[in-house]
């Protein structure tokens, strides 16, 4: 995230399931949370109407 330029962006899609997908999500969705709001923001939209984990997506910005 650091070389990012300002304005740059990250996007992931996050699939999850299997034997250790659940928990790589959480640690990845609790990493998100504690991204400085001073210098990155931070979205994570997911699909809510659809069954069997449905990926999610974030998009980190730089300020």
């Amino acid at each position: 995230m650091r070389l990012l330029k300002k304005n740059g962006l990250i996007v992931m899609v996050v699939y999850y399931g299997g034997d250790s997908g659940f928990e790589e999500k959480d640690t990845l969705m609790e990493y998100i949370t504690t991204i400085d709001c001073k210098k990155y923001s931070v979205l994570r939209a997911e699909f809510v109407n659809q069954p069997n984990c449905p990926p999610l997506l974030v998009l980190i910005e730089k300020l």
